[in-house]
Parts: structure tokens; sequence; C-alpha cells
């Protein structure tokens, strides 16, 4: 056992004392070395066993019990992955059925393309270059393979299924740049990487790889890889840059490839899935996640820039952060002191967040695993990623300190029932559809802890080269990861819902926040902070620091009254199509405030109501908003802005805790406002 961990974490040696995670061991290493184990020992481990019996000796008293069938809670050990016999056309896995399905529904989406580009600086071997890829598409399967429907009526092997083509070399088209001016070479060469990104797979017909060069000089090129995610997936793209780089190396040296062949393939990987997944194995996974996630939130609102346009697009726009390296430590003290992980502790802060912005306490948040908990799958290029749902409930009293304890046990039972394809469970439960959002979730968090390595080549320098262009799956996608002993990752957003801005902002309220919660983790939700230290001089100093001599016995609508005496014709706000002169302007607001302090007067009658009464306004930025405005102090009320995007709940929550007696919304935000309230609401139109 003590092996198994050694060779899981990398190191030479391991104590029979020493503990999994103390030695920088995490969830995803965490499903490596349970798959070794069941390989050892016969035994089946929930991952939960390793987190209550991290060190070597009582993780080996732990198997000791279950190999006597003390623990009730055991699964039974599922079959060996063994190769089946290539006589046709052969079953997907249930994650390449779902990216066909998708395709079909969206043909040629850029979004599930997992491209990559290298600036490669040196003496390149393109002929080396090109033999090592075709020996990688040779050595799998499914590189090679394309996806074909069966026909109508077909029962032995109904739906999509893979066919798989024989090798033959893999294209590695040169486009030379060479002679141009810097200026066009280096535009020219960003559009030729972004067209090898986005250009369309046909499944039925293309390898679901490619890759391109282009020459920039005689010695720098930028070599192009895109890989459609039915065939490949983070993992894989580890894989794929150790064994170029290995496969070069050897065909510099005029050696044979140093790569051992496959005992298996992905086709056999899914007819095993396929087997083994049905009857009492399948009704157990289903059945907790359909009592998990009974009931949950169909949609999780944001507060958007835009509205939800009625199709979902893969438009997007990412924001890159780097936090300071004492986060990072703190971060990892943190979860030792709470017997859970990084991961666990980064999604509690992100659900605190997404509390905060949405006023919604039911969140429901993807995740990917990795789902290679099988050791045979540990070396194929494929797609084996699975998609967990992390449901929490977070309501605005609960410490963040309970809350970690929540997604922690969340996480546990996500991971025990990780075999579960994400398609069969959407297919179970039929939440509500929409081509507007995802179903069952909208905001994925990701922990990047895949092994990746590094693509070395000899005699070249290799460089990463960043394509400027992003698409999205999702609302929010959250990644994060340790970079050089720092807190790293980026923001990634729809773009048809949110701006840059936004995501900017949003991500120095997670980091103010995570600072915060990781400093005093008994705070309540609602009490952690948000606002960064300059948006807090911005608020507290420099917007209540002006300059302008105001006088102090004038009120703002008072001066705008005056200014409309000494200057009634002169234009004093304009929106697109319609404008207002000072007199027009006045006008309006004092006849805003005269209906407004009629109104009042009533509710007066029958309730205690103080003189400056709180009034909400939900409307756009418009001319109504500001006569409203107006209206409102004229009446010797203070106003309240009710942001007409916000989620319903979120907007409930501000009416309920600001008790005003008023609400003033503009026509089109009726429903709005009616939706907030959760029955029909007092009107000014």
């Amino acid at each position: 056992l003590a092996g198994l961990y050694a060779e899981v974490l990398g190191l030479d040696r391991v104590g029979a004392r020493d503990s999994f995670f103390d030695l920088g061991g995490h969830s995803l290493l965490a499903t490596r070395l349970a798959s070794r184990v069941r390989q050892a020992f016969a035994v089946e481990l929930p991952l939960q066993a390793l987190f209550e019996a991290p060190t070597v000796e009582r993780l080996a008293e732990r198997i000791a019990l279950v190999r006597l069938a003390l623990p009730a809670d055991i699964a039974a050990l599922a079959p060996p992955i063994v190769p089946v016999p290539r006589t046709g056309d052969l079953p997907v896995t249930f994650g390449q059925e779902r990216l066909w399905f998708l395709d079909r529904l969206q043909p040629g989406n850029p979004a599930y393309h997992i491209p990559a580009a290298l600036v490669l600086a040196g003496r390149l071997d393109r002929a080396a270059l090109a033999a090592s890829l075709s020996h990688v598409v040779r050595r799998h399967e499914v590189l090679r393979s394309i996806y074909v429907e069966a026909p109508a009526g077909h029962e032995a092997l109904p739906g999509v299924r893979q066919r798989i083509l024989p090798a033959s070399p893999l294209a590695l088209p040169l486009t030379d740049l060479a002679a141009l001016p810097a200026a066009r070479r280096d535009e020219a060469a960003r559009a030729l990487a972004r067209r090898e990104a986005t250009r369309p797979f046909d499944l039925g017909r293309d390898l679901p790889v490619r890759s391109a060069l282009v020459r920039l000089a005689p010695e720098r090129h930028l070599a192009s890889f895109t890989m459609h995610h039915i065939a490949s997936d983070g993992w894989s793209m580890g894989l794929l840059v150790r064994e170029v780089a290995a496969l070069y190396a050897a065909a510099l040296a005029g050696r044979p490839s140093p790569l051992p062949e496959l005992p298996v393939q992905v086709a056999d990987v899914a007819a095993w899935q396929r087997g083994w997944l049905d009857g009492a194995t399948l009704d157990r996974q289903l059945a907790y996640w359909v009592e998990r996630l009974s009931g949950a939130p169909a949609l999780l609102e944001l507060p958007a820039d835009r509205p939800r346009p009625p199709v979902q697009r893969s438009a997007g726009a990412a924001r890159s952060f780097v936090w300071p390296a004492e986060l990072a430590g703190r971060l990892e003290a943190a979860a030792r002191r709470s017997a859970a992980t990084p991961f666990m502790l980064l999604l509690a802060a992100f659900d605190a967040l997404l509390a905060r912005l949405s006023g919604a306490d039911d969140l429901s948040v993807g995740t990917p695993i990795a789902g290679r908990n099988r050791l045979e799958t540990e070396a194929l290029i494929g797609l084996f990623i699975n998609t967990l749902v992390v449901r929490v409930a977070a309501p605005p009293d609960l410490s963040f300190r309970a809350l970690v304890e929540r997604v922690r046990e969340a996480s546990f039972g996500a991971f025990a029932h990780q075999e579960l394809p994400f398609e069969r469970l959407v297919d179970a439960l039929q939440p509500e559809r929409s081509l507007a959002w995802n179903p069952l979730f909208q905001v994925m968090f990701v922990l990047q802890n895949a092994p990746m390595g590094s693509l070395d080549l000899p005699g070249l320098a290799v460089e990463p080269y960043a394509l400027g262009e992003e698409s999205a799956q999702f609302d929010l996608e959250l990644a994060m990861g340790v970079e050089n002993g720092r807190l790293a990752g980026t923001l990634k957003i729809a773009t048809d819902l949110f701006d840059g801005t936004t995501a900017e902002r949003w991500l120095g309220h997670l980091g103010t926040l995570l600072d915060a919660a990781l400093a005093q983790p008994d705070l309540a939700l609602r009490e952690l902070p948000l606002l960064t230290g300059s948006e807090r001089h911005q608020v507290e100093i420099e917007w209540n620091a002006s300059g302008l001599a105001v006088p102090a016995e004038q009120r703002a609508h008072e001066l705008i009254f005056e200014w409309a005496e000494r200057t009634p014709r002169a234009i004093a706000a304009a929106e697109p199509g319609a404008e207002l002169t000072y007199a027009q302007l006045a006008d309006r607001a004092r006849a805003a405030a005269a209906r407004l302090s009629a109104r009042l007067s009533k509710q007066r009658a029958s309730r205690d109501l103080p003189p400056d009464a709180l009034v909400a306004i939900l409307a756009d930025r418009s001319l109504d908003f500001l006569s409203a405005i107006l209206g409102v102090l004229a009446a010797g009320c203070a106003y309240l802005p009710l942001d007409p995007l916000q989620p319903a709940p979120r907007l409930a929550q501000v009416l309920a805790r600001s008790r005003t007696p008023l609400v003033l919304a503009s026509a089109p935000f009726e429903g709005v406002l009616r939706e907030a309230l959760g029955a029909p609401g007092t009107f000014e139109p």
C-alpha cells in the first residue's frame, strides 16, 4: 500500500503514518489511488474512506475490514474492461452519445472543440512531428473513428455508433507566411489559427482531430491542434502532449516508438460501460441522484447585463486572475483543518458569491470529474470526463464553516455516485428544458488538477499561443488551479448575458469573500464582504467628495426646478428618440410627486408611515426613471432604485429588507414586479 501511495504521489517512499493529503494528495489523485487499491486488493472503497483514513496504516486497516465484508456500504466490484471483437460498428460511451446529440442540435458548434496552438522556435523537423502525430492517431482508435447513426429499427445497436477507420497518416499542412511583413504575417497567422480552431467537424465524415503548421520564419513555426470533445477531454490533452514529446524525440534519434501498445480502447470501455451500468447498478446510482436533485430550481438567475436570449449561443469571453501565494497557503491550511480539500473550500466560496448575487439559497453547480477511476482508462485519449451536480442550501444566515461542511457532504455523495453519466441523469429527471439554458445547472466550477506535463521537443523552445477567442457552454464557468504556488484561473462568461467588466467585478468580489471567509469562517454568508479595497474607496470617498459646491439648504429636485425657471427650453435629458427640456422635466416630476403624495396619504390613514418613506422605483435607465426620482424627492421621500434585470428572488429580498410601502414600476416591468412579490402589487405606471 505504501508503494501505491508513492506511485500516485510521485514520491520515492511514503511512511506508514504519512497522510495522503499532507503529501500533496487531492481528490483526483485519490481517485487514482482507489483504482490501484481495487486492482491490488480486489476491494471497492468510496473516496470518502481515504479522507477518513488518510495514512497508509489507517487505510490498510480499512481495507482489511472491507475484505472481511464488515462494512455494509461497499459496492460490488465492477467486472474488468476487456477487448471486444472488431467486427463492424461499435457502441459509443454515454458521453460520446451526448456530444453527438448536441452536434445534431447545433452542427459544427465550436463550443465543443478543444483547440491548442503553440509557437515552436528552433529547427523543426516537420516530418518527425507529422510522424509523431500520425502514430498517436494510429495508437488511439478514437482519433480515427467517425460516428454514424444506425438505420431505423436496428435493435442490436440502436442510435449512434462509432466506426473505426484504418490507420493512415494525419495531414500536417504547411502555410508559409515567412515572406510577409511582420504586421501582416502576425495578423494572417492569427486568422489561420482561429479558423482552424473553429472550422466545423463533420462527425460522420471527418476524423475528430486535425493539425496545421504555419511557418513564421525559417526557425519559427505556429502549430495548431484541434480535437472534437467527442474524442477528447482535458486529461487527453495531457496524454497527447506527453506522447508527442516521446515520439518526436524517438523519431529524431532514429529509435522506434517507446510507447507500449494499449490493451483496451475507448470502444471497449463503451461496451463495458453499457454492459455494467445496467440493472441494479444503474438503479442504485439513479436513486441517489433523483433524491438529491428532486425539486431543485430549473434556473439560477444571476444579475445579467442583458436579458437572456431565447436560444443559447456559444459566444463567450474570459477574464484571467492570479491571487497572492499567501492566500493559497491559507487555503491549504484551512482545508486540512476542516478535513476537506481545497476544491471543497473554493466551491463553497463560489457558492457563497452566487447566493449573494442571485438572492437564491438553493444552488446547483456543475463540476467535471475526470472519470478515470479505472486503471485501464488512465492511458487512453478519449472522452471520459463526467459532470456532477453539487447541490447545497446556502441561506444568508448560514456560516461559511457550515457551508463548507455541506459542500463536503454533497461532494462525497457525488463522487460516490460518479458512474452515472450526466446524460442518463438528465433523461431520468426530465427537468424543465429550454433552448435558452443548460439543464440542471447553468454555472460550472472547475479545479484544474489534471496532469498536463510539458511539451519538451528536442531543439525547440515551445510557447503557448493565445487564440484570443472564447466560446461558452454555460452562463458562468470558473476554472481555478495552483500555478507557481499561487491561485490562478479564469472566469468565462456568456457574452449574451454578461459584460467583461461584470466578470472582473465578480472576480474581485470572490477574492475578497474568500479572504474574509478563511480569516473568519464563522461569519454568516450575508456578513462576508464583497467590495474590493478600490471599490470601497470609490463608494465611501470618491462618490461622496465630488468637490461641487452645492448649497446645503437646497435639495437636488429643488435645484432642477430652479434651473427650469431660468432656462425652461434648454434640453435637460435625452434618450434615443426622445428628449425633455428642463420645463418638461420639472412638470413631469411635480405631477409624479402629486400622485405619489396622494397615494401615500391614503396609506398613512391605515398604517404608520414615516414622513420620509422609502419608495422603490423599478424602471430601466430612461426619462421616466429620471422623472420618477425627482418626483419621489419632491414628495419628501427617499428612493430605492431596483434593477429590472435582477433575478426575481433578489428583487424580493431587497423589497423585504427595505420595507418600502410603495413601488413605482414602469409598465414594461409590471410582470417582473408581480413575480418578485409573488402576488399582485401596487403600481404607479
